[in-house]
C-alpha cells in the first residue's frame, strides 16, 4: 500500500493554476487507476498545496504510475511516495489488509 503525497511547485497560487489548466487530464489519470482497482481514495490536502492518492500497489510501481499523470509531465508537482504495511482497516477496505 503506497500513499502518494503531491506538492505544488513554487507558490501555492501558481500550483493552483497550472493544475486547474491540467485538471481535466489529472482527473483522467486518476479514473484509469481507480478503473484498475489501483487507486483507493483521493483528494486535495487542506489547504490546496497539492493532494494525496492512496494506492494498492508498491512504492516501484507507485513511481511508474505517477509518470502518467499530466501534473508530473507539466512538472507542476513534487510527488512523495510513501509505503506502508496496512494491517488494519474498516471493513470496505478489508480486502486490501496485509497478512501479518
Amino acid at each position: 500500500m503506497i500513499i502518494i503525497e503531491l506538492s505544488y511547485k513554487g507558490t501555492v497560487e501558481e500550483g493552483i493554476a497550472l493544475a486547474d489548466k491540467h485538471m481535466a487530464g489529472h482527473l483522467a489519470f486518476l479514473k484509469k487507476y481507480y478503473d484498475q482497482g489501483i487507486f483507493l481514495v483521493s483528494g486535495p490536502k487542506k489547504p490546496r498545496e497539492g493532494g494525496v492518492i492512496i494506492a494498492a500497489v508498491d512504492k516501484a510501481t507507485a513511481a511508474e504510475l505517477v509518470k502518467d499523470d499530466p501534473f508530473y509531465q507539466h512538472d507542476i508537482c513534487n510527488y512523495r511516495l510513501i509505503e506502508f504495511a496496512s494491517v488494519m482497516c474498516c471493513e470496505a477496505l478489508s480486502g486490501f489488509v496485509e497478512p501479518r
